[in-house]
């Protein structure tokens, strides 16, 4: 009995050290964050709110929240990266690039400055003053402004608006619209005839929310979850088919996989460790969708969300990618999140297999494509042309 009960006590302990192993054979060499910008002023104010005189910067800018979150953010991505990147910043091992909005570029300077306090006398240039310039590139290959500027990618605005109607018309077969359309066109005094409308006046409630200001009376008791359900619907129409992750997302996913490719075979140059994308609640919506083919609808990223794309190198050479997902701007305990197929982590080239149906062969190309047949366009922008991000 005693011969029996050490062999198996061997055995476990066999086991987990090969499984303490098999962790500490993987090494991080890469990583891709892909970040949603802090907390912004609504980007309409509709005709009834009572808060639009309460956002002095103007419509879609940062607010004193949102700056403070995202200065936050930068300190959390310090402290998951800590060991990995070094105290000062080094153009050659960080590079930080942002779409052309104001809000992603005051985003992408604040994360920077929670990462990289001036850590000794020669980056601390002024004594009263924690924070050292970084520079902030506008060449992200985020496609996301082609939302609401639909000459910039007509196939784009034409898929969309035809998701958008046919959605609409869904809902109001249903019941699940019918009523609630014409109930907040008479108190917020805007005019509401699609689920885009209706999802961007509830994208400026939210926002409203989210800066601790109150809700007004008439929609608190239909906020959550009912407005909040249209608000997710928006997003996730605006990426909903292959064709919109195509055009929106698959420059940027296609970028982040050639930059894990380049290092894994020693070509990256520089041959730097980390890439920052700062971006909007649909690029993270889009490369979840492309990553994880899910058809299932996912929640309005929060404000600070991040996608966190990692690239390991094993003990065997092999290369892993992991994908994880940080719901807000203070979450330090990522979602690893299962790529179909392959699991978690994924063998980079299993990882571009999967994922290869996304990628644009030629995103002018597909931009300017001509109409399915049949294809009925209603281009009635929602709430004077802005856009819910």
């Amino acid at each position: 009995m005693f011969v029996i009960y050490a062999v198996v006590l061997f055995l476990i302990c066999c086991l987990e050290f090969k499984s303490a192993s098999s962790q500490s054979e993987e090494t991080l060499i890469f990583v891709s964050v892909v970040f949603r910008h802090g907390n912004r002023a609504p980007l309409v104010h509709y005709k009834n709110d009572p808060h639009k005189h309460k956002f002095p910067d103007g419509v879609g800018q940062l607010t004193k929240t949102g700056k403070a979150n995202m200065y936050h953010k930068g300190k959390v991505l310090r402290r998951m990266y800590d060991e990995f990147i070094g105290r000062n910043y080094r153009e050659d091992e960080l590079y930080c690039t942002s779409t052309t909005i104001d809000r992603t570029l005051m985003t992408a300077q604040l994360v920077l400055a929670g990462m990289y306090p001036p850590s000794d006398s020669y980056h601390h240039f002024e004594p009263h003053l924690s924070w050292q310039p970084i520079p902030v590139h506008e060449d992200s290959p985020d496609k996301s402004f082609i939302f609401g500027h639909g000459h910039l990618c007509p196939r784009y605005s034409q898929v969309f608006y035809v998701q958008i109607n046919r959605t609409t018309e869904t809902l109001k077969e249903q019941g699940n619209i019918e009523e609630m359309l014409p109930y907040c066109a008479t108190h917020c005094g805007e005019e509401l005839k699609t689920v885009a409308d209706l999802g961007l006046l509830v994208d400026a409630l939210k926002s409203e929310v989210a800066d601790g200001l109150e809700l007004p009376s008439w929609v608190a008791d239909y906020y959550d979850p009912t407005l909040l359900g249209f608000l997710d619907l928006l997003m996730n129409v605006i990426v909903k088919t292959t064709e919109q992750k195509r055009l929106i997302t698959g420059p940027l996913l296609k970028q982040i996989i050639d930059n894990m490719n380049a290092k894994a075979k020693g070509k990256l140059n520089p041959d730097r460790k980390m890439i920052l994308y700062s971006g909007h609640d649909f690029s993270i919506l889009g490369l979840l969708g492309s990553i994880t083919k899910s058809d299932k609808m996912m929640p309005q990223p929060e404000f600070g969300a991040s996608l966190n794309i990692e690239l390991y190198r094993t003990e065997e050479d092999d290369h892993i990618v992991k994908v994880k997902y940080l719901r807000s701007f203070k979450d330090e305990d990522p979602e690893d999140i299962s790529i179909p197929d392959c699991g978690t982590p994924c063998h980079l080239e299993k990882f571009k297999q999967i994922t290869q149906y996304v990628i644009p062969e030629d995103w002018e190309a597909e931009c300017h494509s001509n109409s399915h047949e049949g294809d009925s366009i209603d281009h009635a922008a929602p709430l004077g042309e802005n856009r819910p991000d």
